[in-house]
């Protein structure tokens, strides 16, 4: 993983950790924390970093094969991941501990996480847009949208933008 300076484009510094290609990376709130993702087909991985000096400060288990994303809470206390076994797993940042486990209805693998406003609502995508509640770690609904490949909040979060991959379309749903 390498940090770059938008104003010079150079190589800031480089974050020596992944034993395999890393997916994807995600800042915490407040800056301070930057986590990476991935793995390959039969290894998962995800690396925490300290901005302030590039150190690793954990490494986060519970993948058998690749993460696809990560992301942090609003509050920066929850880092949310998602990978090829569809499965979404809840983190806590300080503990750097697996808090949750929340099983999935995608048939293949659970492309993008993101959390809600609230904290507490956790949101994914692969086959079907997935809606969650992190803290009584139950599964809310099922929106479906096939080969959903991103999907984001609008700033007033009350619209879902869903991305198609294969359709080359986005699709934008009423939430919550």
């Amino acid at each position: 993983v390498r940090i770059w300076s938008a104003r010079t484009g150079e190589a800031r510094r480089v974050l020596r950790g992944h034993q395999y290609g890393v997916k994807a990376v995600a800042w915490s709130p407040d800056g301070a924390i930057l986590a990476s993702a991935g793995g390959d087909p039969q290894h998962g991985e995800i690396l925490l970093w300290d901005n302030s000096n590039g150190s690793q400060m954990a490494s986060l288990t519970g993948y058998a094969s690749t993460v696809f994303d990560v992301a942090f809470s609003r509050d920066g206390k929850l880092l949310a991941s998602s990978g090829y076994d569809s499965l979404l797993r809840v983190y806590d940042v300080a503990e750097h501990s697996e808090i949750a486990t929340l099983p999935s209805n995608q048939t293949g693998l659970t492309r993008r996480v993101l959390f809600a406003d609230d904290d507490r609502t956790l949101l994914s995508c692969g086959n079907l847009l997935s809606i969650y509640d992190v803290v009584g770690r139950a599964h809310r609904r099922d929106i479906p949208h096939d080969a959903t490949s991103d999907l984001k909040l609008s700033p007033q979060g009350d619209v879902l933008a869903a991305a198609a991959w294969t359709g080359g379309s986005v699709a934008l749903y009423d939430y919550p």
